[in-house]
């Protein structure tokens, strides 16, 4: 029963880990150029990565198939997984990105029955209408988010599937904010919502998964790249 928030929790730590490592022995050499005069926001244009915990809240898992499953849906118990962003803003208000998420979701009646989570795997592109802003003690911006791409499903096997493993479809849309207190590292802080599709070839009971559910997402922020006032000499 625990072994999904163990693997979390490990995963996380890993992933954190991997973002300090890259930052401090693999400096990037992405720059951000401030203006002259205005506002100084220092994370304006530099690439950054996100690394959080990630929980569906409320929602609903349809299935479509045949014999005993028609048409079904119950009701979704909170999901948790785990997701990772890289992103590059483009302009002042609009950054694109690449996101890979991993959830594990369950419903009461699979509960009742003894059936072990599923999994959902996420990967694909995100765009972003940002707002970005400077403080005394930092910078940061508010966002909303728009993301989708493809989905990697594996249903446990006793959930009524002889072909666990699925492909299909994602697409949500998140509002959230970042806040940089140091010259690399944040927090940020998402809520939105998300949709996913699988389809399983040649199962003879599920061969349709649906699933809609709330979305929170908490983590770090790692910049990449330096601040470059206008003039000063290229690091080497």
């Amino acid at each position: 029963m625990f072994k999904p928030l163990q693997l979390l929790a490990s995963l996380l730590v890993v992933a954190s880990g991997i973002g300090t490592l890259m930052t401090v022995s693999i400096p990037s050499r992405a720059e951000a150029e401030l203006p002259v005069g205005g506002e100084v926001i220092p994370s304006l244009m530099l690439p950054r990565l996100t690394v959080g915990a990630e929980s569906g809240v409320g929602g609903r898992v349809g299935y479509a198939g045949r014999g005993t499953i028609r048409e079904t849906s119950e009701a979704l118990l909170p999901t948790f997984g785990l997701t990772v962003r890289m992103e590059k803003p483009l302009v002042e208000h609009f950054s694109l990105g690449a996101r890979l998420g991993v959830a594990w979701w369950t419903s009461r009646a699979l509960i009742r029955g003894e059936v072990q989570r599923s999994t959902l795997t996420d990967l694909g592109p995100t765009l972003k209408i940002r707002f970005p802003f400077a403080s005394t003690g930092g910078s940061g911006e508010v966002y909303v988010m728009a993301m989708g791409g493809i989905t990697m499903q594996l249903l446990d096997p006793d959930i009524g599937a002889n072909r666990p493993f699925g492909l299909g479809w994602h697409a949500g849309g998140s509002t959230g904010a970042q806040y940089f207190f140091s010259r690399h590292y944040g927090i940020y802080g998402e809520v939105g919502w998300m949709y996913h599709q699988s389809y399983h070839v040649d199962s003879r009971q599920i061969e349709r998964v649906d699933i809609h559910q709330g979305r929170i997402s908490l983590g770090i922020a790692i910049l990449f790249g330096t601040v470059r006032l206008p003039g000063d000499f290229h690091q080497r």
